[in-house]
């Protein structure tokens, strides 16, 4: 149930997204410009979660992280590796004339602790994961900036497209009102008022160019596609759909919780802490240190015989192989704070770990709370603009009537998609929280 929620989150809003371009560029590290040959154009255009894909395959520092994670994990498993053979040479005298001196050579061989080894391995896997995790944060920023950038981009399509009607609807309206002031029926008042209305027309219709062309041209460096390929797939948001996937709260926010990169990067932290404390532990344990050959040439032995009655001593000279088997006695390791450190860093990792969770579940209830309200705004704005039937002009024989009627619907309809903007807004900081973009 829960993958199947979080799948249908996912592909609810096949429209797109949009953001402030100085965060993007800032946040996300652009990958340089492809020269090979691009993407063949999806059936209906772009969905936004077409272009996140395309975003991961070249983009350097989500690789780069990939790296990284496979480096943290040698780091530890090389501590593991055992130490190179050790030559020794020993020399000593056997007594106090210096003709008796003896020497010899040998070979260490240094034993791997298991049980040490065991847990360090642990912490490498750990910290793998943990590293990890960057790049399933990345995925969620990359996913979010790019969901924002496609709605700003399809949403500031359409309310251009409503203001230039309201350019055309004042164009006639101007011919009229210029019949009317030739026939001394209308006031330089009613002039003046009109040309200023049509000014701030044209300002709107300039910003509204400028902040469409602004995210679709962010969007373009971002995914480097040229501007003539990157075309958008127009679905609108189904938002009764969405709000289908958030009625079960308790059940999002579980499904949350094992997509979060955030709480799974605390959770590995937290293992690593642990198999760290399992490590301080284990070096408490004696252990033999390593296995010792060594070779003494012309060792002088006294020999002990009987001969004619009496003990008679001799000396001779012979070779010997010594065998030692050395063990590490953990004396200071007992009373040091090793293992102390390691369980004060357990304790912190489990509360990062539980304050991760708590904020997520805050964030998580007051964003679906701010979607679930704006959404209802929008679908009651929405439905009292449906009930207000479209002004025909052959119903309004008074044709400033008309043109008055049918430029306050436009702007009217400019509110809704205003207000969907802003729901695509709060729902790309569900997709950062979640990562739930797949």
């Amino acid at each position: 149930m829960r993958k199947k929620a979080s799948v249908l989150l996912a592909i609810v809003l096949a429209s797109g997204c949009a953001t402030n371009s100085t965060l993007r560029n800032s946040v996300l590290s652009v990958p340089p410009p492809r020269q090979a040959s691009f993407p063949a154009i999806p059936e209906g255009g772009y969905t936004w979660q077409h272009l996140v894909k395309i975003v991961f395959a070249a983009n350097p520092d989500y690789a780069a992280i990939l790296a990284e994670a496979r480096a943290e994990y040698y780091r530890y498993k090389s501590k593991t590796d055992p130490d190179d053979l050790r030559l020794s040479f020993e020399y000593s005298f056997l007594s106090e004339d210096i003709r008796h001196n003896q020497y010899g050579i040998g070979l260490r061989l240094p034993i791997p602790n298991p049980f040490v080894n065991k847990h360090i391995t642990r912490t490498g896997e750990a910290a793998r994961r943990e590293t990890e995790t960057e790049a399933e944060a990345l995925k969620a920023e990359i996913a979010s900036t790019i969901y924002e950038l496609v709605q700003e981009t399809l949403i500031g399509e359409r309310e251009l497209s409503v203001l230039l009607q309201r350019e055309q609807v004042l164009s006639g309206w101007a011919e009229y009102l210029k019949m009317r002031h030739d026939a001394r029926m209308a006031t330089q008042a009613d002039m003046r008022a009109f040309d200023i209305q049509r000014l701030r027309l044209k300002a709107a219709i300039q910003q509204a160019q400028f902040k469409t062309h602004t995210a679709r041209r962010s969007l373009q460096v971002l995914v480097q596609i040229p501007g003539e390929q990157l075309v958008l797939n127009p679905i609108p948001s189904d938002w009764d759909a969405l709000l289908a996937v958030l009625e079960d709260e308790r059940m999002f926010i579980e499904d949350a919780f094992s997509r979060s990169a955030e709480l799974s990067g605390a959770n590995a932290a937290y293992e690593k802490a642990c198999a760290a404390l399992d490590t301080a532990r284990a070096k408490q344990i004696p252990w033999f240190d390593s296995v010792q050959l060594s070779f003494v040439p012309n060792t002088t032995d006294s020999i002990n015989y009987i001969y004619g009655g009496g003990i008679v001593s001799s000396q001779e000279k012979t070779h010997k192989w010594i065998f030692g088997l050395n063990v590490n006695l953990p004396v200071f390791v007992w009373f040091g704070s090793e293992k102390k450190m390691a369980a004060a860093e357990v304790e912190a990792a489990f509360l990062r770990t539980s304050g991760i969770q708590k904020r997520i579940r805050e964030k998580i209830t007051g964003v679906i709370a701010d979607l679930r309200e704006t959404l209802s705004l929008l679908a009651e704005y929405q439905s009292a603009f449906d009930s207000i039937p479209e002004p025909a002009r052959e119903t309004i024989p008074d044709s400033e009537s008309y043109y008055k009627l049918l430029d306050a619907r436009l702007s009217a309809s400019e509110y809704a998609l205003k207000t969907e903007l802003e729901c695509a807004y709060i729902y790309s900081e569900l997709l950062k929280i979640t990562g739930g973009w797949e």
